[in-house]
C-alpha cells in the first residue's frame, strides 16, 4: 500500500489558483497537487527517488483546501482531520509537521520516529512525525537535521514495496517516441 503524506494546506500560489476554480472542481484540484510542488521535489530528493516515483506511489493529503496563512486555523484542521479518518486505516502515513499531527491527536510523539501498536491514536498501522517541510522552519537550516530526515526517508521508503518502484521514464518514453 502506497506511503501517505499529510500536509498543512496549499501554498499560497495554488491557495489563488484554487480560489479561480468552480467549487465543484476545488475538491479534485486540491488533491491533485497536495504537496507537489516544490516541498514534494524536496521529499523525493531527500528519498532518493525520482519525482516520477514520489508521485506514483504516495498518496498525498492537506489537511486544509487552502494556504492556512499566519495563523494556523486549529478548529478547521481538527474537523478536516476527524473527517479523514477513514483513509487512514491500515496505512503508514506521515504528518509534514506537528500542527498536522496535533490535528490528528498525535502531537506529544518525537519527530523521524515510527509510532505503531498501542502508540496509535487513530486506525491507521503506524504513523510518524516529519517537520513541517516548507522554507519557514528553522529545522531544516542544521545540515544533521537534514541529515536524519534523509535517512529517516530512504528507510521509509524502502519499506515501500520494491516494484512500486520502477524507473522513470526517458522524456522520449513520456512523449511516446
Amino acid at each position: 500500500m502506497k506511503l501517505m503524506l499529510i500536509g498543512q494546506g496549499l501554498n499560497r500560489e495554488a491557495g489563488k489558483r484554487m480560489r479561480e476554480l468552480k467549487p465543484e472542481l476545488r475538491a479534485g484540484y486540491a488533491r491533485r497537487i497536495s504537496l507537489t510542488g516544490a516541498v514534494g521535489r524536496r521529499m523525493a530528493q531527500l528519498a532518493g527517488i525520482s519525482f516520477f516515483s514520489y508521485l506514483r506511489h504516495t498518496d498525498r493529503r492537506n489537511l486544509l483546501d487552502r494556504c492556512p496563512g499566519k495563523r494556523f486555523p486549529c478548529a478547521e484542521a481538527f474537523r478536516r482531520a476527524e473527517s479523514m479518518r477513514e483513509e487512514l486505516c491500515g496505512r503508514r502515513v506521515i504528518f509534514m509537521g506537528r500542527m498536522v499531527a496535533t490535528a490528528f491527536g498525535c502531537a506529544q510523539c518525537g519527530l523521524l520516529k515510527w509510532y505503531s501498536g498501542p502508540d496509535l491514536c487513530l486506525p491507521m498501522e503506524a504513523f510518524a512525525i516529519l517537520p513541517h517541510p516548507s522554507g519557514l522552519n528553522r529545522w531544516w537550516n542544521r545540515g544533521r537535521h537534514t541529515s536524519m530526515a534523509r535517512k529517516f526517508l530512504r528507510e521509509a521508503f524502502r519499506e515501500v514495496p520494491s516494484w512500486y518502484f520502477s524507473p522513470s521514464p526517458s522524456r522520449a518514453e513520456r512523449r511516446g517516441s
